[in-house]
């Protein structure tokens, strides 16, 4: 029987499908290599990432970031661009006239403005790609496959990755064109608790979220897109129900409706049960 988290994880495009931590794993050792001998990032394809909301593309970026610093001792600074927020007049810049008022000339935009040193790595993140304006679409696309967009060229020392919903997420998302998409290293991000897990624990998510999903796996990633449910359990939605019980008291009681707003009520109600068992268990 299908369940919400099964369709979630369906897998849709004939591509590899991995857990984040795997993605990040491969992903930073390909650029590691690349780096520590002396080839240019530019020369690796641009990446694109696949997945359902809240499954941890954004995450995934920032420990790629942080594995390639530490592994090649270079400064790695990631510029995340939510493109869903953008104009192509942003990414292309603003016109001006040149010195003798002949021509146009496109003033840089600031995301461009990117340290070329050897000792820096650069991330352009296009966040969004696939739920922006065809237009912006069109723009972006120029910059994942040629690296430049307009009279502007990305430094050799830039990495280029960007992310999206399906179609079938039915998150604001446009099929990508063929033509397109043959020309672009896809992956496919599915949820797996183990790998969330390994993270969770690294990361300091609060131990009776990781305790309640362990007993209860199927709701990391409670997603379904047919659903029209506001709150719903995701591994984003799990580490803001981590915040709360971390940071804002000491009573799950009194935060339990909170929870229920980034969770949904249902998880919620199975999760104050639990939460109950828990706190009647013998101090070992």
């Amino acid at each position: 029987m299908k369940t919400k988290n099964s369709e979630a994880n369906a897998p849709l495009y004939n591509v590899p499908r991995l857990p984040v931590g795997e993605i990040v794993r491969q992903l930073s050792d390909a650029y590691t290599t690349l780096l520590v001998h002396a080839h240019a990032p530019s020369l690796f394809p641009s990446v694109m990432l696949w997945g359902p909301p809240g499954v941890g593309k954004s995450q995934g970026i920032r420990e790629i970031a942080a594995r390639v610093g530490k592994e090649t001792g270079k400064n790695v600074v990631v510029t995340d661009v939510r493109l869903i927020l953008f104009n192509p007049i942003d990414l292309r810049g603003i016109p001006s006239a040149n010195a003798d008022k002949t021509l146009a000339v496109w003033l840089k935009p600031k995301i461009f403005q990117m340290d070329e040193s050897p000792d820096t790595v650069n991330i352009l993140f296009l966040d969004e790609i696939s739920a922006a304006p065809q237009t912006v679409q069109a723009a972006a696309y120029q910059i994942t496959l040629d690296r430049v967009i307009g009279e502007h060229r990305l430094p050799d020392n830039c990495i280029v990755i960007a992310a999206g919903n399906r179609v079938t997420d039915k998150s604001v998302a446009y099929k990508m064109p063929k033509a397109l998409a043959n020309r672009l290293m896809h992956i496919e991000i599915r949820t797996d608790f183990e790998d969330w897990r390994k993270w969770a624990v690294e990361n300091g998510i609060n131990g009776k979220v990781v305790g309640f999903l362990s007993f209860k796996r199927n709701k990391l990633m409670d997603f379904d897109p047919s659903a029209d449910d506001l709150a719903f359990a995701t591994p984003r939605s799990w580490e803001l129900v981590s915040r709360i019980l971390n940071d804002a008291g000491d009573s799950e009681d009194d935060l339990i409706d909170l929870v229920g707003g980034i969770v949904g009520l249902g998880t919620s109600v199975e999760c104050k049960h639990w939460l109950r068992v828990y706190h009647s268990l013998p101090d070992i």
